[in-house]
C-alpha cells in the first residue's frame, strides 16, 4: 500500500474539535458550543465525514484575519452553518464573505440556513438580501454548489437569482454523522408516564420555559 504524499489539509470552521476534552467552565468561558448545543452537533458531523485516511483536519472560526496563512497553509476550507441567513448574524455572515474573497483555495458551504418569520418576512430584509447575495457570490467562485438546509433556504437563494444547479438541498450535516443512511441508533419498545426523556432548549428563549415544564 502507498501512501499519498501530499494529504488533503483541510480546515473546518468549528467552535472545537471533537478530540478536546473541555470540562463545563471552560465551555462556557471560551464558548466552546458557539451558543448551542446544535453548533457542536453538526460541525463535529463534519469532522467525522471528512477525517479519512489521506485528510489531516484543523478547526479555526475563520475570521478575515485568518486570510494570510490559509492559502499556504490548507488544500481546502469548509464550512458548516446553520441559520446564517439573518439579521442578527450579518457581522458574521459579512466577516466570513469578506474572508473567501481574498481566498484561493476551494471552499465548501454544508447545511446553511435562512431565517424569517413564520410569515416568511425576513427581519431587515433588504441587508439579509445583500449580504446573503454577496456570501453566496463568494463562495460559488471557490465551488459549484451551495449546501443549504432545505427547500426553503434553496428557494430563497433562488429568488436573489442564483441558479437551481447552485444550490443543493443537503440536510444538517449532522444527519449524516453515522453514514448516508440515517441509522435509528436506539429504538425505544415503548413510551410510558416512567420513560426518561431529553429535553433540550435554549435558555435565551423565554417562553420555553412554560412549555419545557408542562412537557
Amino acid at each position: 500500500m502507498t501512501t499519498d504524499p501530499h494529504p488533503a489539509r483541510i480546515l473546518i470552521r468549528a467552535h472545537k474539535d471533537p478530540f478536546t476534552v473541555a470540562g463545563a467552565s471552560r465551555v462556557l468561558y471560551r464558548n466552546l458550543l458557539g451558543g448551542n448545543a446544535g453548533n457542536l452537533v453538526f460541525s463535529q458531523a463534519v469532522f467525522r465525514l471528512l477525517g479519512v485516511t489521506g485528510s489531516t483536519i484543523d478547526h479555526s472560526m475563520l475570521r478575515d484575519t485568518d486570510r494570510a496563512g490559509i492559502d499556504d497553509a490548507y488544500d481546502h476550507v469548509v464550512i458548516p452553518l446553520a441559520n446564517a441567513f439573518r439579521a442578527s448574524f450579518l457581522d458574521q455572515l459579512n466577516g466570513l464573505t469578506e474572508l473567501i474573497e481574498q481566498l484561493r483555495v476551494p471552499v465548501t458551504v454544508l447545511g446553511v440556513g435562512s431565517q424569517a418569520k413564520l410569515s416568511g418576512r425576513y427581519v431587515d430584509a433588504g441587508d439579509v438580501d445583500s449580504a446573503t447575495r454577496r456570501f453566496a457570490r463568494a463562495v460559488l467562485r471557490h465551488g459549484p454548489s451551495i449546501g443549504v438546509r432545505g427547500e426553503h433556504t434553496r428557494d430563497y437563494l433562488r429568488g436573489l437569482g442564483f441558479a437551481d444547479d447552485e444550490v443543493e438541498v443537503i440536510g444538517c450535516p449532522s444527519m449524516f454523522s453515522h453514514g448516508p443512511d440515517l441509522p435509528v441508533l436506539r429504538q425505544p419498545r415503548s413510551l410510558t408516564p416512567d420513560s426518561p426523556i431529553a429535553l433540550t432548549i435554549s435558555p435565551y428563549v423565554a417562553r420555553m420555559g412554560p412549555i419545557s415544564r408542562d412537557v
